[in-house]
């Protein structure tokens, strides 16, 4: 993988749409790949010292809370995890969820569906069910793709939210989800999509 050292060299390929390179920065080296949805520099060789920008329109609230309002209702159906993805739509410009088909457990979460054609992928969310929101070594095995990743816990206490971003499995941790969230108007139904694929989450 090419190594930039020039400011200058980075900025020009930050610029492109869509670039992965190396990036030697205050004596440390970043991995950086940079494309229409986001920009993620990650430390190679720690998690300290790495940046993010989120480059689409923020995902509403409202998207977060039909997820978490899904998951709890999964942990109380089930007891068990369960996995969401966002999507954007470039042309429309919205956001969409998919529950893809999957084997959930009180402790795991397995899918072999691939991501849609003709959109972005933006976030692999899943859940820990009532244990406290971490990201395993498993996930940290697993999440290997350019996007964000979430995990939600603590469904029956107060819900932890963990958030960042991947690449080539290397990640930022974001610690505000304003980042990426806002209150933009959303009046879709989210919990109420999220219910009707009930029919692809599968007990192991």
């Amino acid at each position: 993988m090419r190594i930039v050292t020039d400011p200058a060299c980075y900025e020009e390929l930050i610029a492109k749409p869509y670039a992965l390179f190396q990036y030697e920065h205050k004596g440390q080296l970043f991995r950086v790949e940079s494309t229409p949805v986001s920009l993620t520099a990650a430390n190679v060789k720690s998690k300290d010292g790495g940046w993010f920008s989120y480059r689409l329109p923020k995902i509403p609230y409202s998207v977060l809370r039909g997820i978490m309002k899904f998951f709890l209702h999964v942990a109380q159906g089930l007891q068990t995890e369960v996995l969401v993805r966002i999507y954007y739509e470039p042309m429309s410009g919205s956001y969409l969820l998919e529950v893809p088909d999957q084997m959930v457990s009180p402790s795991s979460v397995e899918t072999k569906d691939g991501y849609l054609g003709g959109l972005y992928p933006v976030m692999d969310i899943h859940s820990h069910c009532f244990f406290s929101a971490f990201f395993s070594g498993v996930d940290n095995a697993d999440e290997l793709s350019n996007r964000l990743y979430g995990v939600i816990g603590s469904l029956d206490k107060r819900p932890q939210f963990l958030l960042r971003a991947g690449t080539g499995g290397q990640f930022v941790d974001i610690s505000c989800p304003d980042d990426v969230f806002g209150e933009s108007q959303d009046d879709t139904d989210w919990f109420g999509y999220l219910v009707k694929c009930m029919d692809r989450v599968h007990k192991l």
